[in-house]
């Protein structure tokens, strides 16, 4: 009976080491976050998989959803920004189709540029006449010109804390 006893305390202790060994290395992967090299990518960009899962358009650097709303007169909306599966998008006011969108961006977009990356300020009508000015970095638009700013000099000092060149992610 004494040796059953210790043959399952030995096995308790054996389940509960691996228990927090897997605990632990799971806790480390877990906090070690996207790889530097692709934080660039990852933070402001929507990824190709993502793309193909659904029906996009490129148009001067804006992608594009089919979105028909007859109140607005508009086919499309533009992405503003993504999280996982779910995208958050801004119709276009009077834009029927890609050309249009094109004439559209060229006529209104702004650019700026820091440390290498293009920001683009673009006004977006509203339904009723009222608008919203949007600064976009990639696939992300921002509120401000200052948070579109901010949000690049985090990803580049975060990436090169951790070793990984931004300008060559660029």
């Amino acid at each position: 009976m004494r040796g059953f006893m210790r043959l399952v305390r030995l096995i308790i202790f054996t389940g509960l080491l691996c228990l927090f060994s897997f605990a632990f290395s799971e806790a480390g992967e877990l906090s070690t976050g996207p790889p530097a090299e692709t934080l660039l990518r990852d933070t402001f960009y929507l990824s190709h998989a993502d793309k193909l899962e659904r029906e996009v358009f490129e148009v001067e650097g804006f992608t594009l959803v089919p979105h028909p709303a007859s109140d607005w007169n508009s086919s499309f909306s533009v992405v503003t920004g993504f999280r996982g599966n779910v995208l958050t998008t801004h119709i276009l006011k009077d834009v029927n189709s890609v050309d249009e969108a094109r004439k559209f961006f060229q006529k209104n977009v702004k650019p700026y540029e820091i440390h290498g990356i293009y920001i683009r300020e673009l006004f977006l009508q509203g339904k009723k006449g009222e608008g919203i000015k949007l600064y976009w970095v990639g696939n992300r638009a921002f509120r401000s010109l200052d948070d579109a700013k901010k949000s690049v000099l985090v990803v580049k000092k975060t990436m090169e804390q951790q070793g990984a060149s931004f300008e060559e992610a660029i």
